[in-house]
């Protein structure tokens, strides 16, 4: 599959990619600040980049992802909100 290119891209809006199946890997591009809600809630990722620029990981972000094995996130002031909920029912991190 092709990547997806979006350069101008500053906020994924809450459930943006939720119960998306055909998407396995994402890398955020580093315009991204932030991330809603939801935003990969119920998704069939299997990995995920998270770029420096991005400001919090909110609430239920990857919910109910039980295929997510692989998350990159940054060495930087990126705040995790709401500790392990951004996980919420996710197998391979709680």
């Amino acid at each position: 599959m092709e990547p997806i290119t979006a350069c101008s891209v500053s906020r994924l809006y809450g459930k943006s990619f939720k119960s998306y199946e055909h998407v396995k890997t994402v890398t955020i591009p580093s315009t991204v600040t932030s991330i809603d809600n939801g935003c990969f809630e119920k998704s069939l990722i299997e990995k995920i980049e998270l770029p420096e620029s991005l400001i919090t990981i909110p609430i239920n972000c990857f919910r109910k992802c039980i295929e997510l094995t692989n998350i990159t996130i940054p060495l930087n002031e990126t705040r995790v909100i709401y500790g392990n909920k951004i996980f919420n029912n996710q197998p391979h991190f709680n």
